[in-house]
């Protein structure tokens, strides 16, 4: 019975996020963390203000999906050195912020529930590198490739946006 309580909960949460949101297509940008914003060496990804930028000026939305649990600083990371005009506390206290998550399909879906496009899947699309490509696959979501070597370049952007055009319907 507590389960049955907890999920109608959580469908309420849902449904009033949703309710926030415009009317339309919603199209949404997630993005891995490590090696795709942020490189080893603590810098930031030369791509990834231009392409945070691209999917924020087209109206998609932004989402973070990283199995690393270190939340705060990783908000911190992306409002000071990466863009605080698109990665705002309303991005980041909702759930299209997951943390601390490795198989990154319950991520996913909780973005997807939180966006209003659970039963458009083709409407998102991952940014990432190639070991977390099987979750793209099981969530039905586009996946972008993402060489952990330069992190988020412009040309994933464009990758990404002909998926988009393409399976969102």
């Amino acid at each position: 019975m507590l389960g049955i309580l907890w999920l109608c909960a959580a469908a309420s949460a849902d449904a009033a996020n949703i309710s926030r949101l415009p009317p339309g297509k919603h199209r949404v940008c997630i993005f891995d963390y490590d090696d795709t914003i942020k490189m080893s060496d603590d810098s930031v990804a030369k791509g990834a203000k231009y392409v945070t930028d691209a999917c924020a000026a087209r109206g998609y939305y932004l989402a973070l999906a990283t199995a690393g649990c270190a939340s705060s600083y990783v908000k911190s990371y992306l409002r000071t050195t990466v863009d605080p005009d698109q990665w705002t506390p309303d991005v980041l206290n909702s759930p299209a912020f997951q943390a601390c998550q490795p198989i990154k399909r319950y991520s996913i879906a909780a973005i997807l529930a939180h966006y209003g496009i659970s039963g458009a899947p083709g409407c998102a699309v991952l940014f990432d590198q190639e070991v977390n490509h099987k979750f793209a696959r099981e969530t039905g979501v586009n996946f972008q490739l993402v060489d952990d070597r330069t992190g988020l370049r412009p040309s994933d952007f464009t990758g990404a946006e002909a998926m988009l055009e393409e399976k969102c319907e």
